[in-house]
């Protein structure tokens, strides 16, 4: 009945002659009760529990819709669009890190992607968007560097790997790629990853 994970769902009408309905938030999972609010469609929410109830044909999703302890209510499947988990598992990540402004995530065992999510506005610069590891031009250099492209801008990821001999380090880099200008560059905390630690 409860997910493992919570996941992100989007609020949607089910009515394509008329998009702009606003969203039945009820209270129990069932369309019998009174609605305890509405949202409009576009709304993101965060699923805490799937389930379906006796005799109904549908599945019903509780979500929470705003911070405070009471917004909890339940929506049917036919008003949410349920995004999939872009992030893989810990044994799949290459690479993550925190920054003052952003998450960063460099993932796939073939072939690398990268995922960047900013924090202060709840959005991704990145989504599963391939990588391409930049090989090394000497032995002594201890950065290791990924590189993804959306547009015109150019995100550079690159760590030093923790060993006995050595601690670690890792630092984003965002930048234009016509001009070369840098719009972003931060070090990392809280590192972790297989390609990271080689302890």
């Amino acid at each position: 009945m409860i997910t493992g994970t919570e996941q992100i769902g989007i609020l949607k009408t089910n009515n394509p002659n008329n998009q702009n309905l606003q969203i039945n938030i009820r209270s129990v999972p069932s369309l019998s009760n009174n609605v305890k609010l509405t949202k409009p469609a576009g709304t993101r929410v965060t699923i805490l529990e799937k389930s379906q109830p006796a005799g109904d044909r549908y599945s019903w999703y509780r979500i929470r819709y705003a911070e405070g302890n009471n917004d909890i209510g339940w929506v049917r499947e036919d008003v949410i669009n349920v995004v999939p988990n872009p992030n893989p598992s810990p044994s799949d990540t290459r690479l993550f890190f925190e920054t003052q402004s952003r998450q960063v995530r460099v993932y796939g065992r073939e072939q690398p992607y990268m995922n960047i999510y900013v924090k202060t506005t709840d959005s991704t610069d990145l989504l599963r968007v391939a990588a391409v590891r930049i090989p090394k031009s000497d032995d002594y250099q201890p950065w290791i560097s990924y590189i993804s492209i959306k547009g015109t801008t150019v995100y550079q990821v690159r760590f030093i790997p923790v060993t006995q001999t050595r601690s670690g380090q890792a630092e984003l880099i965002i930048g234009e790629s016509s001009s070369g200008r840098i719009y972003l560059q931060e070090k990392g905390f809280g590192i972790q990853g297989y390609e990271y630690n080689q302890l």
